[in-house]
């Protein structure tokens, strides 16, 4: 799933991203998994200009792991964003 989720990212597909995601965090994962399935959710939702669930899934993500550094990024980015 996560080859698939690689590949959905370098064509820039990004409804397959978030789909692939989702499917991902229905499966039995570590704490670390679980916070980089949320970010890659996030991600897709960001690039899909869905930016409250963008948001939600990365502050999920900060629930499993508060030191993601990607996660603190675009989450940054996005309140700067709308600043602007």
């Amino acid at each position: 799933m996560r080859t698939r989720y690689g590949l959905s990212v370098r064509r820039e597909d990004w409804s397959s991203c978030r789909d692939i995601a989702h499917r991902l965090l229905t499966k039995d994962l570590s704490e670390d998994e679980r916070s980089e399935a949320l970010f890659a959710l996030g991600f897709a939702q960001e690039k899909l200009e869905n930016v409250e669930e963008a948001k939600h899934s990365y502050k999920a993500a900060l629930g499993f792991n508060p030191h993601h550094e990607a996660v603190l990024k675009h989450l940054r980015w996005l309140d700067n964003r709308k600043k602007t």
